[in-house]
């Protein structure tokens, strides 16, 4: 009695080696590319954190303008939480009285500069705070 024959299986069934690799490189820059993302979206999250500290600082600077009487409030500094001060300061913001019209107006510049992972950044602004008892 023979045995019975094995089915023909052609050289191509399966995969070879060097098809195994190729994939495993395409998968690796994948993940590679999905990793350098995510370092990059840590970064610009950085940013933004720090950003948004020093607007929230601004707007309680200018609510504390607001909440003063008018024309008693003088050129101060602040810092922010959490957020660097450029080299060779101490603070991250300065509020400046440079302008009063008529007893009036008084225009204050507020200006803000920090440093992160990109470098320096800088906020600057100017509130007109009005006499509102004239």
């Amino acid at each position: 009695m023979n045995p019975a024959p094995r089915p023909y299986r052609p050289a191509t069934a399966g995969m070879s080696m060097i098809e195994v690799m190729l994939a495993l490189v395409v998968v690796a820059v994948a993940v590679l590319g999905t990793f350098a993302a995510m370092g990059t979206s840590h970064q610009v999250s950085k940013t933004a954190t720090a950003r948004s500290r020093v607007l929230e600082q601004v707007q309680r600077t200018v609510e504390e303008i607001q909440n003063t009487s008018f024309g008693s409030y003088s050129a101060q500094t602040f810092v922010v939480d959490g957020v660097q001060p450029v080299d060779g300061r101490d603070t991250v913001g300065v509020i400046d009285k440079f302008q009063e019209i008529a007893g009036r107006k008084i225009r204050f510049r507020i200006e803000a500069k920090w440093k992160d992972d990109h470098g320096e950044s800088t906020l600057s602004t100017v509130y007109v705070h009005c006499n509102r008892g004239y």
